[in-house]
């Protein structure tokens, strides 16, 4: 699943993952088919420490820090990540069953129109 989050203040566009098993750089290397030490492999492998090591890993982030002050996950959404109600509700349903849940900006300009959601969505084998 993936949430595209506007922030109109300051003028940028973030997305949420809730993913169900995180991939390894390996694996998900091997999932583009891209060659190794090529531009498009390091730029897939700056795609995946993106995703995976310079983004927000929501569910670690609540579970460590902010479960005793929030209460619940969707609390922690709506007010810390100002998120509309229902992409807090549907969150915090996938909540359980999610490995990680990620935060994470612009990454290039290949998550404009849809491409990217899509090529996330067959990479990272997310849900609908």
């Amino acid at each position: 699943m993936i949430i595209l989050v506007r922030n109109e203040r300051m003028l940028r566009e973030e997305y949420i993952l809730a993913i169900h098993r995180v991939p390894t750089e390996a694996e998900f290397l091997g999932r583009t088919k891209v060659r190794p030490h090529t531009y498009a492999g390091r730029l897939m492998a700056k795609l995946y420490t993106r995703l995976f090591e310079r983004s927000l890993e929501l569910k670690k982030d609540y579970s460590t820090y902010y479960a005793v002050e929030y209460g619940t996950f969707e609390r922690y959404l709506r007010r810390r990540h100002l998120l509309s109600v229902g992409e807090a509700k549907e969150l915090d349903k996938r909540f359980p069953r999610a490995a990680a849940i990620v935060r994470f900006g612009w990454l290039y300009t290949f998550m404009q129109e849809g491409v990217g959601a899509d090529l996330l969505a067959r990479l990272l084998e997310l849900e609908k």
